[in-house]
């Protein structure tokens, strides 16, 4: 099995990797959440496994389970980021303020958000279930480009 089917299989599986990122709940054919993307107080984000895609009619992201992936790393890079700013303000900045607060409340989330790890979780355990030896060394490398970004 070559990497572009290793690809269409994550793909087609885009309610496991979604739901290890959201709860989702059945509404028909589809599964519905809150969008990951955005701030909502009523679910616009849309899961249809049969299609393998993903759509949120709110903010309008939507695609694969690859490009969920995509969108969760640069997530993570904004968290990151976030983080990063948090350490600047609070080594220049020594007073207790609401801004502050906020601050250091986004770098927490961060730090929580980036040990989740949820699609390189979910390939390992589906390198673990495949009995292939091939399918385990193209998950096995998809997973360590992962855990570089």
């Amino acid at each position: 099995m070559d990497a572009k089917r290793v690809i269409e299989q994550i793909n087609d599986e885009v309610y496991e990797v979604v739901s290890n990122f959201v709860t989702l709940k059945k509404a028909g054919i589809n599964y519905k959440a809150c969008c990951p993307f955005h701030n909502e107080k009523t679910a616009s984000f849309s899961v249809n496994p049969a299609k393998g895609i993903f759509k949120c009619f709110g903010c309008d992201k939507g695609g694969n389970a690859i490009e969920f992936q995509k969108m969760q790393t640069e997530y993570k890079d904004l968290l990151l980021n976030l983080q990063q700013k948090q350490k600047v303000v609070t080594s220049t900045v020594k007073t207790n303020s609401a801004e502050n607060e906020l601050i250091n409340e986004l770098g927490r989330l961060a730090k929580v958000l980036i040990k989740k790890q949820v699609p390189q979780n979910y390939l390992r355990q589906k390198m673990q279930s495949t009995e292939s030896v091939l399918n385990k060394g193209l998950l096995n490398g998809i997973v360590r480009i992962l855990d570089e970004l």
